[in-house]
């Protein structure tokens, strides 16, 4: 998708002052959430203030866990939602769900 790195452990620590056992808290509430979030996003419903408000907090919790790649996904689809509706597509839901994917793949079954 981008030349962003699926995740960027070290500035999110960094934001997090290093705090390892909060960041990985963060990382169970961010699958919990994605898990929550999958039945709006096979919808597709763009117009939906539901899937909106979902596009918009996962897209909060990519930037806290530093899933750099996925957060600019959902910040430029979140974008086009709010100003142009019409211009969403099925590609830009199967966009977000590959993305989650590879950093789900990333992050490991250890979470």
């Amino acid at each position: 998708m981008s030349d962003l790195p699926i995740l960027d452990k070290t500035s999110a620590l960094s934001r997090l002052m290093n705090n390892e056992a909060l960041y990985n808290k963060l990382i169970v509430m961010f699958i919990g959430q994605v898990n929550d979030t999958k039945p709006l996003l096979e919808v597709q419903q763009p117009h939906s203030p539901d899937l909106l408000l979902a596009v918009h907090s996962l897209k909060g919790s990519a930037g806290e866990i530093g899933a750099k790649a996925l957060h600019a996904l959902l910040s430029q689809i979140e974008h086009t939602m709010k100003h142009e509706p019409e211009n969403i597509t099925a590609s830009d839901f199967n966009s977000i769900n590959e993305e989650v994917s590879r950093l789900l793949a990333l992050l490991g079954p250890q979470h």
